[in-house]
């Protein structure tokens, strides 16, 4: 795949500038989602648009530990969990991490034309919103990266590599917003600060393990 390159300032996933001002909703291009999504993946995808959870964060910072080159979880997390938003920030994590197959995925859902990659960054301008792609290709769970705050936190098929380390689950609840989404699709968790939200029976099938729940930070 050819890509544009385009000098861009050093990482810092919350103090990006905005250069976008119209509103125009983020879209997924439908007929990808329904290639890459079983019925009953299409189905929790609908029913998560109607829930009533919105996270009204104008530069959302989303969080993807054990992501493989999986483009499509964060897109849909985005397109679903959250009102609108100018620009977003998607941090990808795991252990070997091919960039150039996460770019191509994306730019198939999305039909993105204008891509910018300079190391492990990447930007994407799709119409009049941007998504600011980090790619760390490092064990997350026993070195945590230098991330100073979130909005999401996405797991999926990980809840086993988590549990390597203690402290890697207090760590994300730790740097995760007040009222921000913990997803995961394995295991229930119980904790004084995260409370779970109700879903669809639909959603559960999101996950790698068909459980995917949704819990929001107290």
């Amino acid at each position: 795949m050819s890509l544009k390159t385009y000098s861009i300032e050093p990482f810092t996933p919350n103090n990006f500038k905005s250069f976008f001002k119209k509103r125009v909703k983020f879209e997924i291009n439908e007929k990808a989602l329904r290639e890459n999504l079983f019925s009953e993946g299409i189905k929790g995808f609908e029913d998560l648009q109607k829930s009533e959870v919105k996270l009204n964060v104008k530069k959302p910072v989303l969080f993807y530990p054990g992501c493989g080159f999986d483009a499509l979880l964060p897109l849909i997390v985005l397109k679903t969990l959250f009102g609108y938003f100018h620009e977003a920030t998607i941090i990808f994590a795991d252990t070997i991490l091919p960039i150039s197959p996460v770019i191509g995925y994306f730019k198939q859902l999305t039909g993105v034309e204008r891509i910018f990659k300079k190391g492990n960054m990447v930007k994407f301008e799709y119409e009049d919103c941007k998504i600011n792609c980090l790619f760390i290709e490092s064990d997350v769970v026993l070195q945590y990266p230098d991330i100073s705050s979130i909005d999401v936190y996405l797991e999926r098929g990980f809840e086993m590599f988590r549990n390597k380390n203690p402290m890697f689950l207090d760590k994300n609840i730790e740097i995760l917003n007040k009222k921000g989404l913990f997803l995961t699709d394995f295991g229930d968790i119980t904790r004084d600060d995260l409370k779970h939200i109700e879903m669809p029976e639909s959603v559960l099938n999101l996950g790698l393990y068909k459980g995917f729940k949704v819990y929001r930070k107290e």
